[in-house]
């Protein structure tokens, strides 16, 4: 986002945090106890966790993009397109939590087994 250069100690800590092995395991842990959540009925516990999901996914996303960057160079957090569906999932969790547009589900199902796929 031409905000941070590649050696700003923010940036550097974002990468540090990106490519340790232990950030990995918590977003794939996070996916899939999201996952397990999905299958089971609903109730208001489990869409009360939601939010929580979103946040995560938020806070990972934002390591990304101060790591990587946001869209306009090479290896930037747009360019994959596996960060494409995140990144409209996140949106769309942020905009249902305000403004009812239905159930979209559906797309949390195939994001959680995406993602799953993904690592």
């Amino acid at each position: 986002m031409f905000i941070l250069t590649p050696f700003n100690p923010l940036r550097r800590v974002a990468i540090y945090i990106l490519v340790h092995p232990a950030f990995s395991f918590l977003v794939i842990v996070t996916i899939l106890v999201n996952c397990v959540l999905m299958t089971m009925p609903t109730n208001d516990t489990i869409e009360g966790t939601e939010p929580i999901f979103t946040s995560i996914y938020t806070v990972e996303s934002c390591i990304k993009v101060v790591a990587r960057g946001f869209i306009l160079e090479k290896f930037t957090y747009l360019r994959d397109p596996w960060n494409w569906l995140d990144f409209i999932v996140i949106t769309l969790a942020y905009v249902t939590m305000g403004v009812d547009l239905g159930n979209f589900e559906i797309l949390q199902h195939f994001t959680c087994f995406a993602r799953v796929e993904k690592r």
